[in-house]
Order: structure tokens, then C-alpha cells, then sequence
């Protein structure tokens, strides 16, 4: 997959590990435990309805 933010251009390339789930029912790793994604500690201020897991490949060093 790429991530493409508009005005800056593509900023990642990424392999898509599992399919698509509920954002309810999405797990992520925080400091070595497993969460739900909606009680993980989140920068973003809003989600979508489903999340897809992935591995970056590479970013750009634009986005940190």
C-alpha cells in the first residue's frame, strides 16, 4: 500500500499483513502489551470504522 498526504506527497509504502477489521476489534501493541486500538493512548483525532493491519517498508523522514 502507499500513503499519500495531499500538498505533501507520498510519504510511505507498506505490506498489508491481515485483512480488513472492525476498528472495535483491532489489536496494536503498546509498550509491549496488547490493546484494543480504541483504548490505546491515539494522536489522531478520529478513526474510521475498519483498520487494516500493515508493516512499513519505508517513510518519509517528513513524517517521522
Amino acid at each position: 500500500m502507499f500513503a499519500y498526504i495531499p500538498g505533501t506527497g507520498y510519504v510511505g509504502v507498506g505490506t498489508v499483513t491481515e485483512t480488513a477489521q472492525p476498528v472495535t476489534e483491532f489489536m496494536v501493541d503498546v509498550d509491549g502489551e496488547r490493546k484494543g486500538l480504541l483504548d490505546a493512548p491515539l494522536k489522531a483525532p478520529s478513526l474510521t470504522e475498519y483498520t487494516q493491519p500493515d508493516t512499513w517498508n519505508t517513510r518519509s523522514a517528513s513524517t517521522g
